[in-house]
């Protein structure tokens, strides 16, 4: 019974893993696809995946890796990529598009012409 509260629990970790991930794209396209700064910040966030799963696995398991914890983590991964992950981009590229309507509309107001002059 032990194993599958671990399980699940290494589940629900690599699900919030997962969103991880598509907060860091976010970041990286603050940087306009700069290759050095992705490369960076990817590596900083796999070992920041390593050391939450290594935690994981000794306060949860007694640090015992097994490879049913490893697809465990995995698993929670792909899924949130693969449902939550793709609503939240949706989310996030309409969010971006109705800025720049209304950053282009704000351009065009005589205000605006105003104040950069």
């Amino acid at each position: 019974m032990e194993s599958v509260r671990v399980f699940f629990m290494c589940f629900g970790i690599g699900v919030v893993l997962g969103a991880g991930v598509g907060i860091l794209n976010i970041i990286k396209s603050l940087f306009k696809h700069n290759l050095i700064v992705d490369n960076i910040l990817d590596c900083l966030y796999s070992i920041f995946c390593c050391i939450v799963d290594l935690f994981t696995l000794v306060e949860f398991n007694f640090g015992v890796l097994r490879l049913y914890l490893i697809v465990a983590f995995l698993l929670g991964m792909y899924i949130e990529r693969k449902t939550l992950g793709k609503v939240f981009a949706k989310l996030l590229t309409w969010l971006y598009n109705k800025i720049c309507k209304v950053t282009v509309t704000l351009r065009k107001t005589k205000i605006y012409k105003k104040i950069t002059k």
